[in-house]
């Protein structure tokens, strides 16, 4: 078992996908063999992560011939398990087309639809900056994204980072370019797509309806993430998503669509609860869609909101509440 894991260790560090999964399968068949059926599991998982990183295009017959507790294991599993992408033939297998890089919510890297097992924290933090901010210096992805540690270990890290990424996702690689003694994305022979992007892409070539369906949980942008430029970008993200949303209901306002303006309205103050925009155009809509008395309560709780949160209410809300006494709300 001991000769196995240091063959492991050395097979992940120089980068033998190949050799890693062969390993993998032994030390499974290892496991089982001496009554660890949860650490055998773990193993073929891992096996799994390894040759979906190649491609699943190695044909592994031979090998499993060998494994007989293995090959138990993964018949006992159900045909839809992750794992039997390991006795799959060959002539079968699914080309590895399509990588997505999901960072607004807990960060993960899907490959054809199933998640990556990572390792490493950072490992999509890493891809998010520099999709975010192109090539990049040792120097700048120290300061930016591992600021919590010292150089040296940061500098290990990146590097770690760059072994997973290559070794678990097809075709897409961190390179070092020494020339320009710069960090890139790199991404042959594959589909990218990154669900932050997404967003941005939907709003700005978007029909304005799209506002009422698209996905703003900015907020949750890597999230458990405490890098500064991540609290940035969360920040920039949620202030555009915004702004486009009040000239999204600038526009249906004028045109008496108030039924959308409230429900956008709605939707945006979860965005940034404190835009008095955001609380005249729902107070406005409101009196419209559901008459005064519920404007009223709408202003009731937008000025309630305020003053939980920073103590008084703006002078906009003052007038509207002031207007909505009158009756004389516009």
């Amino acid at each position: 078992m001991k000769r196995l894991r240091t063959a492991l260790k050395y097979f992940q560090s120089s980068g033998c996908a190949r050799e890693e999964v062969w390993v993998l399968l032994h030390l499974a068949e290892a496991h089982s063999r001496l009554g660890s059926p949860e650490a055998a599991r773990q193993a073929l998982r891992e096996a799994a992560d390894a040759h979906v990183g190649l491609g699943g295009q190695q044909h592994l017959g031979l090998e499993l011939r060998a494994l007989p507790q293995v090959r138990h294991l993964l018949d006992a599993l159900g045909k839809h398990e992750y794992e039997r992408v390991l006795c799959a033939p060959s002539e079968q297998t699914v080309q590895v087309a399509e990588v997505t890089l999901v960072t607004l919510g807990p960060p993960a890297i899907l490959v054809n639809g199933q998640r990556v097992r990572l390792q490493m924290r950072k490992s999509v933090e890493v891809l998010a900056y520099l999709l975010q901010h192109g090539e990049s210096t040792l120097l700048t992805l120290q300061t930016e994204v591992f600021a919590d540690v010292l150089p040296v270990r940061a500098k290990n890290y990146i590097h770690q980072v760059r072994l997973e990424l290559k070794r678990l996702v097809p075709r897409l690689s961190v390179p070092y370019d020494p020339a320009g003694q710069v960090y890139r994305v790199q991404c042959e022979g594959t589909h990218l797509t990154w669900d932050l992007q997404q967003v941005r892409d939907a709003l700005l070539n978007m029909e304005p309806d799209v506002m009422l369906t698209a996905k703003f949980n900015v907020k949750d942008f890597l999230q458990g993430s405490e890098s500064e430029w991540v609290e940035t970008e969360r920040e920039r993200m949620s202030r555009w998503i915004v702004r486009v949303g009040l000239e999204t209901m600038d526009t249906w306002y004028s045109q008496g669509d108030y039924a959308k303006c409230v429900k956008l309205a709605q939707r945006l103050i979860e965005v940034d609860p404190l835009d008095e925009g955001l609380h005249d155009f729902l107070i406005r809509a409101t009196a419209h869609v559901g008459g005064i008395s519920a404007a009223r309560t709408a202003c009731w709780e937008s000025r309630t909101l305020f003053v939980r949160e920073v103590g008084h209410v703006p002078p906009l809300l003052e007038r509207l509440a002031q207007q909505l006494q009158e009756q004389q709300l516009n």
